[in-house]
């Protein structure tokens, strides 16, 4: 079989002296917005609340097939298609489960990343990494994923 290599699109939104999430106005309307509770009050993100957004555990404990089952079942729910985006705003264990979803929703769904801390910024725009952690191991479940595109936007580092 063919290797199909994915190339993500970096971009790059720069700082604008305040937090807040202007950069979603640039992005596609198809889109499903993943992200989690505390994320979704900080940085105010009502402003999507037309769209379609998912809002599973914070931290670690997010990364189980438990959520992920949950997330999946949202999508079919809100029936998202193959040709939507799946748009993941959060930190590395946010984008880990979300990338996870989207590698295997519909044998493979469009996926954006908007990291929201300098690690996950660095480790989203490296190597498509998605995972879920079970009986107590972490990233003993996953794949290679990398997104189509990764929203870097600089605020995020001066508001979380």
């Amino acid at each position: 079989m063919p290797d199909k290599a994915i190339k993500s699109k970096v971009v790059y939104i720069e700082a604008s002296g305040r937090a807040g999430l202007s950069f979603i106005r640039k992005l596609q309307e198809k889109r499903v917005y993943v992200t989690n509770k505390k994320l979704y009050k900080l940085l105010g993100l009502s402003i999507l609340q037309g769209r379609k957004i998912i809002i599973p555990a914070d931290g670690e404990k997010c990364k189980s097939f438990s959520n992920a089952a949950l997330i999946i079942r949202e999508f079919l729910k809100r029936n998202v298609l193959k040709s939507d985006i799946i748009t993941v705003i959060g930190g590395g264990a946010l984008c880990d489960i979300g990338a996870f979803c989207a590698s295997i929703y519909k044998r493979g769904s469009r996926l954006s990343l908007a990291p929201t801390s300098l690690l996950a910024m660095i480790d989203a725009a490296h190597g498509g990494k998605t995972a879920l952690n079970e009986s107590g191991i972490k990233n003993c479940v996953g794949s290679f994923y990398p997104a189509s595109e990764i929203v870097i936007y600089a605020d995020f580092l001066t508001s979380l």
